[in-house]
């Protein structure tokens, strides 16, 4: 709940909060075990402090702000290790204002991410972000929605109301997207077709360096003990076969 009320997105401004010990330590509490990744703006009062404070416990997004250039980079500093969906629910990459862009994109101690929906980004953004030098700390995400596979209409979820028309998800009445509808697959299919990177690199952006960035041990890489979640896939990215935990999933419930 600790982020800007200007960049919330599709967030309910009624839940935001100013970042919170108390809050947060019954977040963490609620979720046990679980690896935890928490989107905060660092501009917020007290955000930087929680971060420090709480970094050895949860892993730090930046995302959702409104901060400049330093406070992203005090972030950082205080522990934060990734930025969330970059260029969208953040102020823009400007020449003299550079921003949290600037600083994800330069500051290697953070991954990043990019929905590659063909909607959020346009190619040759996503190229920019997603050159030979930076594709290691690139985390593809899909930022799907209620409406992800269930095509054009509109629908109520969670005291919000969207619109799908043409596959872009936009809440009611207004031209702000709120989320997408597409699946990870088509997010890799988006990088290697329309971006020009390479397979090996498209799928590590889907796969090894998001369970990396999330903690994640034993997953998202082919090897020996690690845990068998696959994808069977046909020449052109079209999914076969689906395995979770190496029990195949039935094909009844797969999205070619």
């Amino acid at each position: 709940p600790f982020l800007s009320q200007i960049r919330r997105g599709a967030q309910l401004e009624t839940a935001l909060r100013l970042p919170d010990p108390v809050l947060a330590t019954e977040l963490l509490a609620a979720a046990g075990e679980i690896p935890i990744m928490m989107t905060i703006a660092p501009e917020l009062t007290g955000a930087v402090e929680l971060i420090r404070s709480y970094a050895d416990r949860c892993r730090f997004a930046i995302g959702h702000t409104d901060a400049g250039y330093e406070q992203v980079i005090a972030a950082i500093d205080a522990g934060a290790t990734h930025v969330t969906h970059l260029f969208n629910g953040m102020a823009p990459l400007e020449h003299r204002n550079p921003g949290p862009v600037a600083a994800a994109l330069t500051d290697r101690r953070v991954t990043y991410e990019l929905i590659a929906d063909g909607h959020h980004i346009l190619p040759p953004v996503l190229r920019l972000a997603a050159d030979t030098d930076q594709s290691r700390r690139v985390v593809l995400v899909t930022d799907a929605s209620i409406a992800a596979g269930i095509g054009d209409g509109h629908y109520a979820f969670a005291g919000r109301e969207v619109e799908v028309a043409g596959g872009v998800v936009h809440r009611a009445g207004t031209d702000r997207l709120a989320g997408s509808t597409a699946f990870l697959i088509d997010c890799v299919r988006t990088m290697i077709t329309e971006v020009g990177t390479g397979m090996v690199d498209a799928f590590r952006m889907a796969t090894q360096t998001p369970a990396i960035a999330a903690g994640l041990a034993g997953r998202g890489s082919l090897r020996s003990g690690n845990r068998a979640d696959l994808l069977v896939l046909g020449p052109d990215l079209d999914v076969h076969d689906v395995y979770c935990g190496g029990v195949r999933v039935a094909p009844s419930v797969i999205r070619t």
